[in-house]
């Protein structure tokens, strides 16, 4: 069975994380080709040496009408069974249209639960609703997301799981990645994992750790990720005299290990389908404060609060009261709320056959 994946890109994102930890239990099961996004597909050295296709794209933003053609040839070659498509909204239905026009079985998956501000993307999205009726299957990784997305039509939630093995707190490398950061026992690591985008709400971030740091010179900010903000974010950090006290890894391959450096995780995002990096984080055993824009089924541990974007004081506030929480093995918590990869591929799995 054949199936091609759309909607990841050279960023490491929660897409390209979700699609990853699936693709590691299901590629040989599946012959898993992929186009490519922003230039680029992360992970793509892996996908490749296990056989995979990668269609370089045109920029669907700047070149629309090839970005269609490209990918009308591409399903056409491949003569696939099914796509996938990943979608973060319905701004760029073309994926859909393509697949329908090649009598491929079309399966929708959302990711989000919001759009971007800006009228032309917005208006895109509402718009092409009225192609939803063209997918097989409709997939979400929340209810939230799915409701967002899909309205009233039928959907099927299949969660964000990780691979519970590789996030259960370990002391020893909480030591060991902490002494690499430069991080002395006493700093306080405020983390966060994400895109720089505006979704990710990193302005907010900075801004709060200001404050922080004003209060408490042994806070340090961790940020794990890239995107096209990363250098304005730099930029704000500089500005504000935080350079020395924010570090900015990049994309990494290894974020278990980077989050078990971190006393506290937050995700102030304007906007959330169900964020993989809340899961991990939990995993890890970290407390977590979240925006009251992520959707409350991200929570599964007690350590957990959701404080609106509006009250700085309070984000001030519950930092400082829930960074120096023990952390705690929170693993069967989390198997138990059902997002224990091992068990949810399976039903991915059953997914892609059902739909053929």
């Amino acid at each position: 069975m054949k199936i091609l994946e759309i909607g990841m890109g050279a960023n490491l994102g929660g897409i390209e994380v979700y699609f990853h930890n699936y693709y590691s239990r299901l590629y040989k099961d599946f012959k898993f080709d992929f186009t490519d996004k922003d230039g680029g597909l992360f992970f793509s050295d892996e996908y490749i040496a296990n056989g995979s296709i990668i269609y370089h794209m045109p920029d669907f933003n700047k070149h629309p009408i090839e970005y269609f053609i490209a990918l009308r040839k591409a399903i056409k070659a491949g003569k696939y069974d099914t796509v996938h498509i990943n979608m973060l909204s319905l701004a760029n239905i073309l994926p859909v249209i393509a697949g329908k026009l090649s009598k491929t079985k079309v399966i929708i998956h959302s990711h989000n639960a919001g759009v971007p501000s800006g009228f032309f993307r917005k208006a895109l999205h509402s718009i092409n609703k009225m192609f939803i009726v063209f997918a097989d299957k409709r997939l979400a990784c929340s209810e939230s997301a799915g409701k967002w997305m899909f309205g009233k039509k039928d959907f099927t939630v299949i969660a964000n799981a990780i691979d519970l093995s590789v996030f259960k707190h370990n002391e020893n490398i909480r030591c060991d990645f902490r002494n690499k950061l430069g991080y002395k026992a006493d700093d306080l690591v405020i983390g966060h994992v994400g895109r720089f985008a505006e979704q990710k709400n990193h302005d907010f971030i900075i801004d709060i750790f200001s404050e922080l740091h004003k209060l408490n010179n042994q806070y340090k900010l961790l940020l794990i990720g890239d995107g096209e903000l990363k250098e304005s974010i730099q930029e704000r950090a500089y500005k504000a005299g935080l350079s020395d006290y924010v570090t900015f890894t990049g994309s990494v391959n290894n974020v278990q290990d980077f989050m078990q450096a971190i006393d506290l995780f937050i995700l102030p995002s304007l906007f959330e389908g169900l964020p993989v990096t809340g899961i991990e984080a939990q995993a890890c055993g970290l407390p977590c404060v979240f925006s009251t824009n992520v959707t409350n089924e991200v929570r599964i541990t007690d350590n957990v609060e959701f404080v609106s974007l509006k009250d700085k004081d309070k984000w001030i506030e519950t930092i400082e009261r829930m960074v120096s929480l023990p952390k705690s093995d929170n693993i069967e918590h989390i198997r138990a709320a059902g997002y224990d990869i091992k068990e949810t591929a399976k039903k991915l799995k059953e997914t892609f056959i059902q739909v053929q």
